[in-house]
């Protein structure tokens, strides 16, 4: 029996074939697992924005359950990378408004205060990463605390898609 070509030209070409499909699956794998890293960066670099919002506001919370109101007003403003509040130490009993603005002109975050029957409502909010926010809203009572919500929400702008495609009909 005579051997011709055709067995080693198709073990070649099954040879080329799986050499190529290794080619491309290597790149896949490649491009897959850097994805991967830079995924993984950007959660653990959210994750630590939104521990270091979450330690921030468990502080604001501590001076505002101890009366410090001026104190928990600076420690928003420097937990933003904002500028400290120069809040008046004179203002008696009434509640400061930290509502201030920049050298920019442009708000720096602020406590809210509300006088309901339960007690004082105080809510504020800091950035946690990206667009999100950590909402933040205490029941305060003399001396004591309730936590009403602690949230971390979506701040960023809603964008709306209108067009639905259904069929491309010629």
């Amino acid at each position: 029996m005579k051997r011709g070509g055709t067995v080693s030209g198709a073990a070649s070409l099954v040879m080329i074939f799986c050499v190529l499909c290794m080619a491309v699956f290597a790149a896949l794998t490649f491009v897959t697992a850097n994805r991967e890293r830079t995924l993984a960066e950007l959660n653990a670099r959210r994750a630590a924005e939104f521990y270091r919002a979450d330690c921030d506001a468990t502080r604001i919370a501590a001076a505002l359950r101890g009366g410090d109101f001026d104190g928990a007003a600076k420690l928003l403003n420097d937990s933003a990378a904002s500028q400290s509040s120069d809040l008046d130490a004179d203002s008696g009993a009434e509640l400061p408004q930290t509502l201030t603005l920049d050298s920019d002109g442009a708000e720096l975050p602020q406590i809210r205060y509300t006088e309901t029957d339960a007690g004082t409502l105080a809510e504020f909010s800091l950035p946690a990463g990206g667009e999100q926010r950590l909402e933040v809203r205490l029941l305060l009572r003399g001396g004591d605390m309730d936590v009403v919500s602690w949230k971390k929400v979506y701040a960023g702008e809603w964008q709306t898609d209108d067009i639905i495609t259904l069929a491309e009909i010629n």
